[in-house]
């Protein structure tokens, strides 16, 4: 549809019809073959109907054809030469053979015949194409004897701006489609504008539109119908403002307009031609709106059209058509989801295949496209609530990224055309912030979960989405919240599981090498030979035992991490449940590392002194403490620096990730870290003591356990010093952990947009 137009209709395109007319430009092509061959007709002189298509879209040529045919056919049969399907097979191969021909063609060569005194039954003479037996039968119910041929949808072509209808007088334009008009126009009877719709008297809109009473669907107020010119009036709320479509390829063509919501409402108003009255209630949301980035704005009208979806689908209403422009947007920003021309019962009584097709193929589903595809087996009832989750996918693609997800070229024969718009659906996932790196990852992957190839993988219901699309845009607050990454938090971001292998192993060779160090200044020294290479067996079967079971510990708890975590940050594949899942084992991982770090050190202070004292012989009380304090104050370095490390990422790397698709992140965070602080300030005690404890065993060692004073000195300068530069680390790492949990935590969403800006790590 051309998006010059504010508002769009089309009439329910019949089941598996050669082509839908989705652009005002296809359309124009064929009315012109069609006008050709009608003026050559008034002179009974047609041509070839290859003649009239040789000009236009190649990939047109068979869609053309078929409605040139339908003019033909009564044209002939008027003559006296009844030419049949077959016929027209023979003479033109780009249709096909007769068991491939669209099921409105044989429906409109029938009626034909009929008119002209055949006597069979629709059952009758679909004897002859079986295969499309039943879509023409459903066919035959719905249109009841009214042609499917173009010519004859065309009631609307003059109508003009001043022209008066009913008690409605037709004031501006509005929007046009394949088959129908939309004015603005004056309702007498009660003195107000409304949008008017006008179409031929055929379709269920209205009846499906008056059952969908929601804030973003646009309103129906009346239907009524013009019998002398088999016209139907649709009497609309009207929304000033325009389409989405518009303010797409508006904002796309001004350069100097940011991707913003401010910069999205200055489009609106740019685009806006009528007046509209103040709401303040819709103010309000117009000034939310404003402070948005791009990703909360794009989240802001995505999630309020996908609850109009829901609405629709608990009505077992289908749209079938969304596209942007079939979502109007007030001048406030309010999306209205509008065009339900195409919609249907998703739990139709009797027909199962009626209706079932039309649609934008550019935002088509590849199930959608298969139905839509005359050489395709796919049956209509593979079209269902999650192909209208892919088309509101697409649409959120073109908003994010500022084009269509998919680059289609079509070939000159329709069916071959869509298996390959199909198959380009099924192949790729594109990335929208691929091409606008803007996008949050959280819209990314909610985006490109709508895009899935195969419908069990995407969004089951419309709500889901609604509630995903709000999740983002609250975790984009708390991105902009939370302090920024720095260098090697980016890495670690791109790095998952680096991260974890560095973070938990660099604490303990720190401590190794603090162990390794006090044992051989003042514990070797003081044992026998025996002792001594009792004392090395004894490392090394405690190496070898203790410290693999402790690291294949953490490996094994980390187990669901790499299972689940590829696939969220990949396609963005996981279940509530699995994210449920991994976030609750990525909070008790820093409990483990706690729990292992004690199990792995501190024995060792007990182990060492009492094997030596058992195998060897006694050793003095002050060897003993020096065992002890050897290991605690290890231990304490690996397991303060080793929680540190983790549970920074955790909090800031891995927890928000996990967030995404759940429509409240911070009232769950609220409720799943309600621990971490807590935790925090014992492993922040736990820093505090380590250069108190080693200063403490120093001084209680006294000067005459070392080589010379000068030498007990610098011990213990050294170790105070070392000690203090660790806490305060440990301090600045707290301190960023802390403004994370406040960030998560906290309930007023507008706290501190900008508080931590300066705050790199």
């Amino acid at each position: 549809m051309d998006r010059s137009h504010s508002m769009t209709s089309q009439e329910p395109a019949p089941e598996r019809t050669a082509i839908h007319f989705a652009s005002t430009q296809a359309l124009g092509s064929i009315e012109a073959c069609l006008q050709a061959l009608l003026e050559d007709w008034k002179e009974d002189c047609p041509k070839n109907l290859k003649d009239y298509v040789a000009d236009i879209d190649p990939s047109l040529h068979r869609a053309a054809l078929v409605e040139l045919i339908k003019a033909d056919l009564q044209h002939r049969w008027e003559k006296g030469n009844q030419s049949s399907l077959e016929e027209y097979c023979q003479e033109y191969q780009d249709l096909g053979d007769k068991d491939t021909l669209p099921p409105d063609l044989i429906y409109e060569a029938y009626r034909v015949a009929c008119q002209y005194g055949c006597s069979s039954s629709i059952e009758e003479y679909c004897g002859n194409f079986p295969n499309q037996k039943s879509h023409v039968l459903s066919l035959a119910r719905r249109w009841n004897g009214a042609s499917t041929a173009l010519v004859s949808h065309q009631p609307t072509k003059h109508l003009q701006p001043g022209e008066e209808l009913d008690e409605f007088e037709l004031l501006t334009l509005l929007g046009e489609g394949s088959f129908a008009k939309v004015f603005l126009a004056h309702q007498r009877s009660l003195r107000r504008q409304v949008a008017l719709k006008i179409s031929t008297d055929y379709g269920t809109e209205a009846r499906t539109m008056a059952s969908l009473e929601h804030d973003h669907i646009v309103q129906v107020f009346s239907e009524s119908v013009d019998p002398e010119r088999n016209l139907r009036l649709l009497c609309m709320q009207y929304i000033p403002g325009t389409t989405l479509g518009r303010a797409i390829s508006y904002l796309n063509s001004h350069s100097e307009i940011p991707f913003s919501g401010s910069g999205f409402l200055s489009v609106l108003d740019d685009l806006s031609e009528h007046p509209t009255l103040l709401q303040t209630t819709a103010l309000r949301e117009r000034e939310q709106l404003s402070d948005e980035d791009w990703t909360g704005a794009v989240c802001w009208l995505g999630s309020r059209v996908a609850e109009a979806l829901t609405f629709a689908h608990s009505q077992t209403v289908l749209h079938r058509d969304i596209k942007p422009d079939n979502i109007l947007v007030s001048q406030y920003g309010r999306p209205y989801l509008a065009d339900f021309n195409l919609s249907i019962d998703s739990h139709p009584m009797g027909e199962t295949s009626a209706g079932m097709f039309g649609g934008s193929i550019a935002y088509m589903s590849p199930e959608h496209l298969d139905a839509f595809n005359p050489a395709h087996e796919a049956r209509p009832e593979v079209v269902n609530q999650q192909s209208d989750i892919y088309s509101l996918g697409v649409t959120l693609f073109e908003l994010a990224a500022g084009r269509l997800p998919f680059i289609d070229v079509p070939s000159s024969e329709v069916s071959e055309t869509l298996f390959r718009f199909a198959n380009t659906r099924r192949s790729t996932l594109p990335s929208p912030k691929a091409i606008r790196p803007e996008v949050s990852e959280a819209l990314d992957l909610t985006i490109r979960k709508c895009l899935q190839p195969d419908p069990k993988n995407r969004f089951q219901e419309a709500k889901e989405l609604a509630d995903a699309l709000h999740g983002a845009r609250e975790l984009r607050t708390l991105e902009n919240q939370l302090p920024p990454l720095g260098r090697i938090a980016r890495f670690f971001v791109r790095h998952p599981g680096w991260a974890i292998v560095i973070l938990a192993i660099w604490p303990h060779l720190v401590g190794s090498i603090v162990n390794i160090s006090y044992n051989t200044l003042f514990i070797v020294g003081d044992l026998t030979a025996a002792q001594q290479l009792s004392f090395s067996r004894m490392v090394a079967v405690y190496n070898l035992l203790v410290y693999p079971l402790c690291v294949l510990t953490l490996i094994w708890k980390l187990k669901p991490f790499y299972r689940i975590w590829p696939k969220m940050k990949d396609e963005g594949l996981t279940t509530l449940d699995e994210q449920d899942y991994l976030r609750n084992e990525l909070i008790s991982y820093s409990t483990w590392v706690i729990i292992v770090s004690c199990l792995g050190w501190l024995p060792g202070g007990l182990i060492f002194p009492l094997a030596l004292h058992l195998e060897e012989g006694p050793i003095s009380l002050t060897v003993f403490f020096h065992f002890i304090s050897s290991f605690t104050i290890s231990g304490l370095i690996a397991l303060t620096y080793c929680y540190f490390g983790i549970e920074f990422f955790a909090l800031r790397i891995g927890y928000p990730r996990l967030l995404m698709g759940i429509r409240s992140p911070r009232k769950v965070a609220k409720e799943e870290l309600r621990w971490a602080n807590p935790r925090m300030r014992l492993i922040q005690f736990c820093a505090g003591t380590i250069p108190l404890v080693a200063a403490i065993s120093i001084v209680l060692i006294g000067p005459e356990e070392v080589d010379s004073y000068d030498t007990f000195r610098i011990l213990v300068t050294a170790l105070i010093t070392l000690g203090a530069v660790g806490f305060g680390i440990a301090l600045w790492v707290a301190h960023l952990l802390n403004q994370t949990l406040t960030v998560l935590t906290k309930s007023d969403s507008s706290y501190g947009a900008n508080m931590y800006r300066s705050d790199q790590y």
